[in-house]
């Protein structure tokens, strides 16, 4: 799941889910993936609606990542730098934020 801000009141919520392998199918097991997920998606968003509250009525300044978000933000970084940001169309581009450990 990626969130990306759009102002401090909104935001855009990506999620994508990948499944690999060349077994049968396994339709209860995507059934109590998808529950498992459905789950804990709720708490993350209702949380996110507090913290946009927050932000647009002066509440808190600003969100910090934490070191998961950090690390998948830097690494998604780090794949627009390997393949050269001039290659990389500017609606796919990460914007480059200099965070702990993006040069590491």
């Amino acid at each position: 799941m990626m969130v990306w801000p759009i102002d401090a009141g909104r935001c855009k919520v990506e999620v994508s889910f990948v499944k690999t392998g060349d077994g049968p199918a396994n339709e209860k097991l995507d059934a109590d993936t998808l529950t498992f997920f459905k789950s804990f998606i709720g708490e993350d968003l209702d949380a996110l609606a507090g913290m946009h509250r927050a932000l647009a009525h002066g509440g808190i300044d600003s969100i910090p990542l934490c070191w998961s978000e950090q690390f998948i933000y830097n690494h998604e970084q780090h794949i627009d730098v390997v393949m050269g940001r001039e290659n990389v169309p500017q609606e796919l581009a990460v914007v480059a934020v200099d965070l702990p450990y993006a040069h590491a």
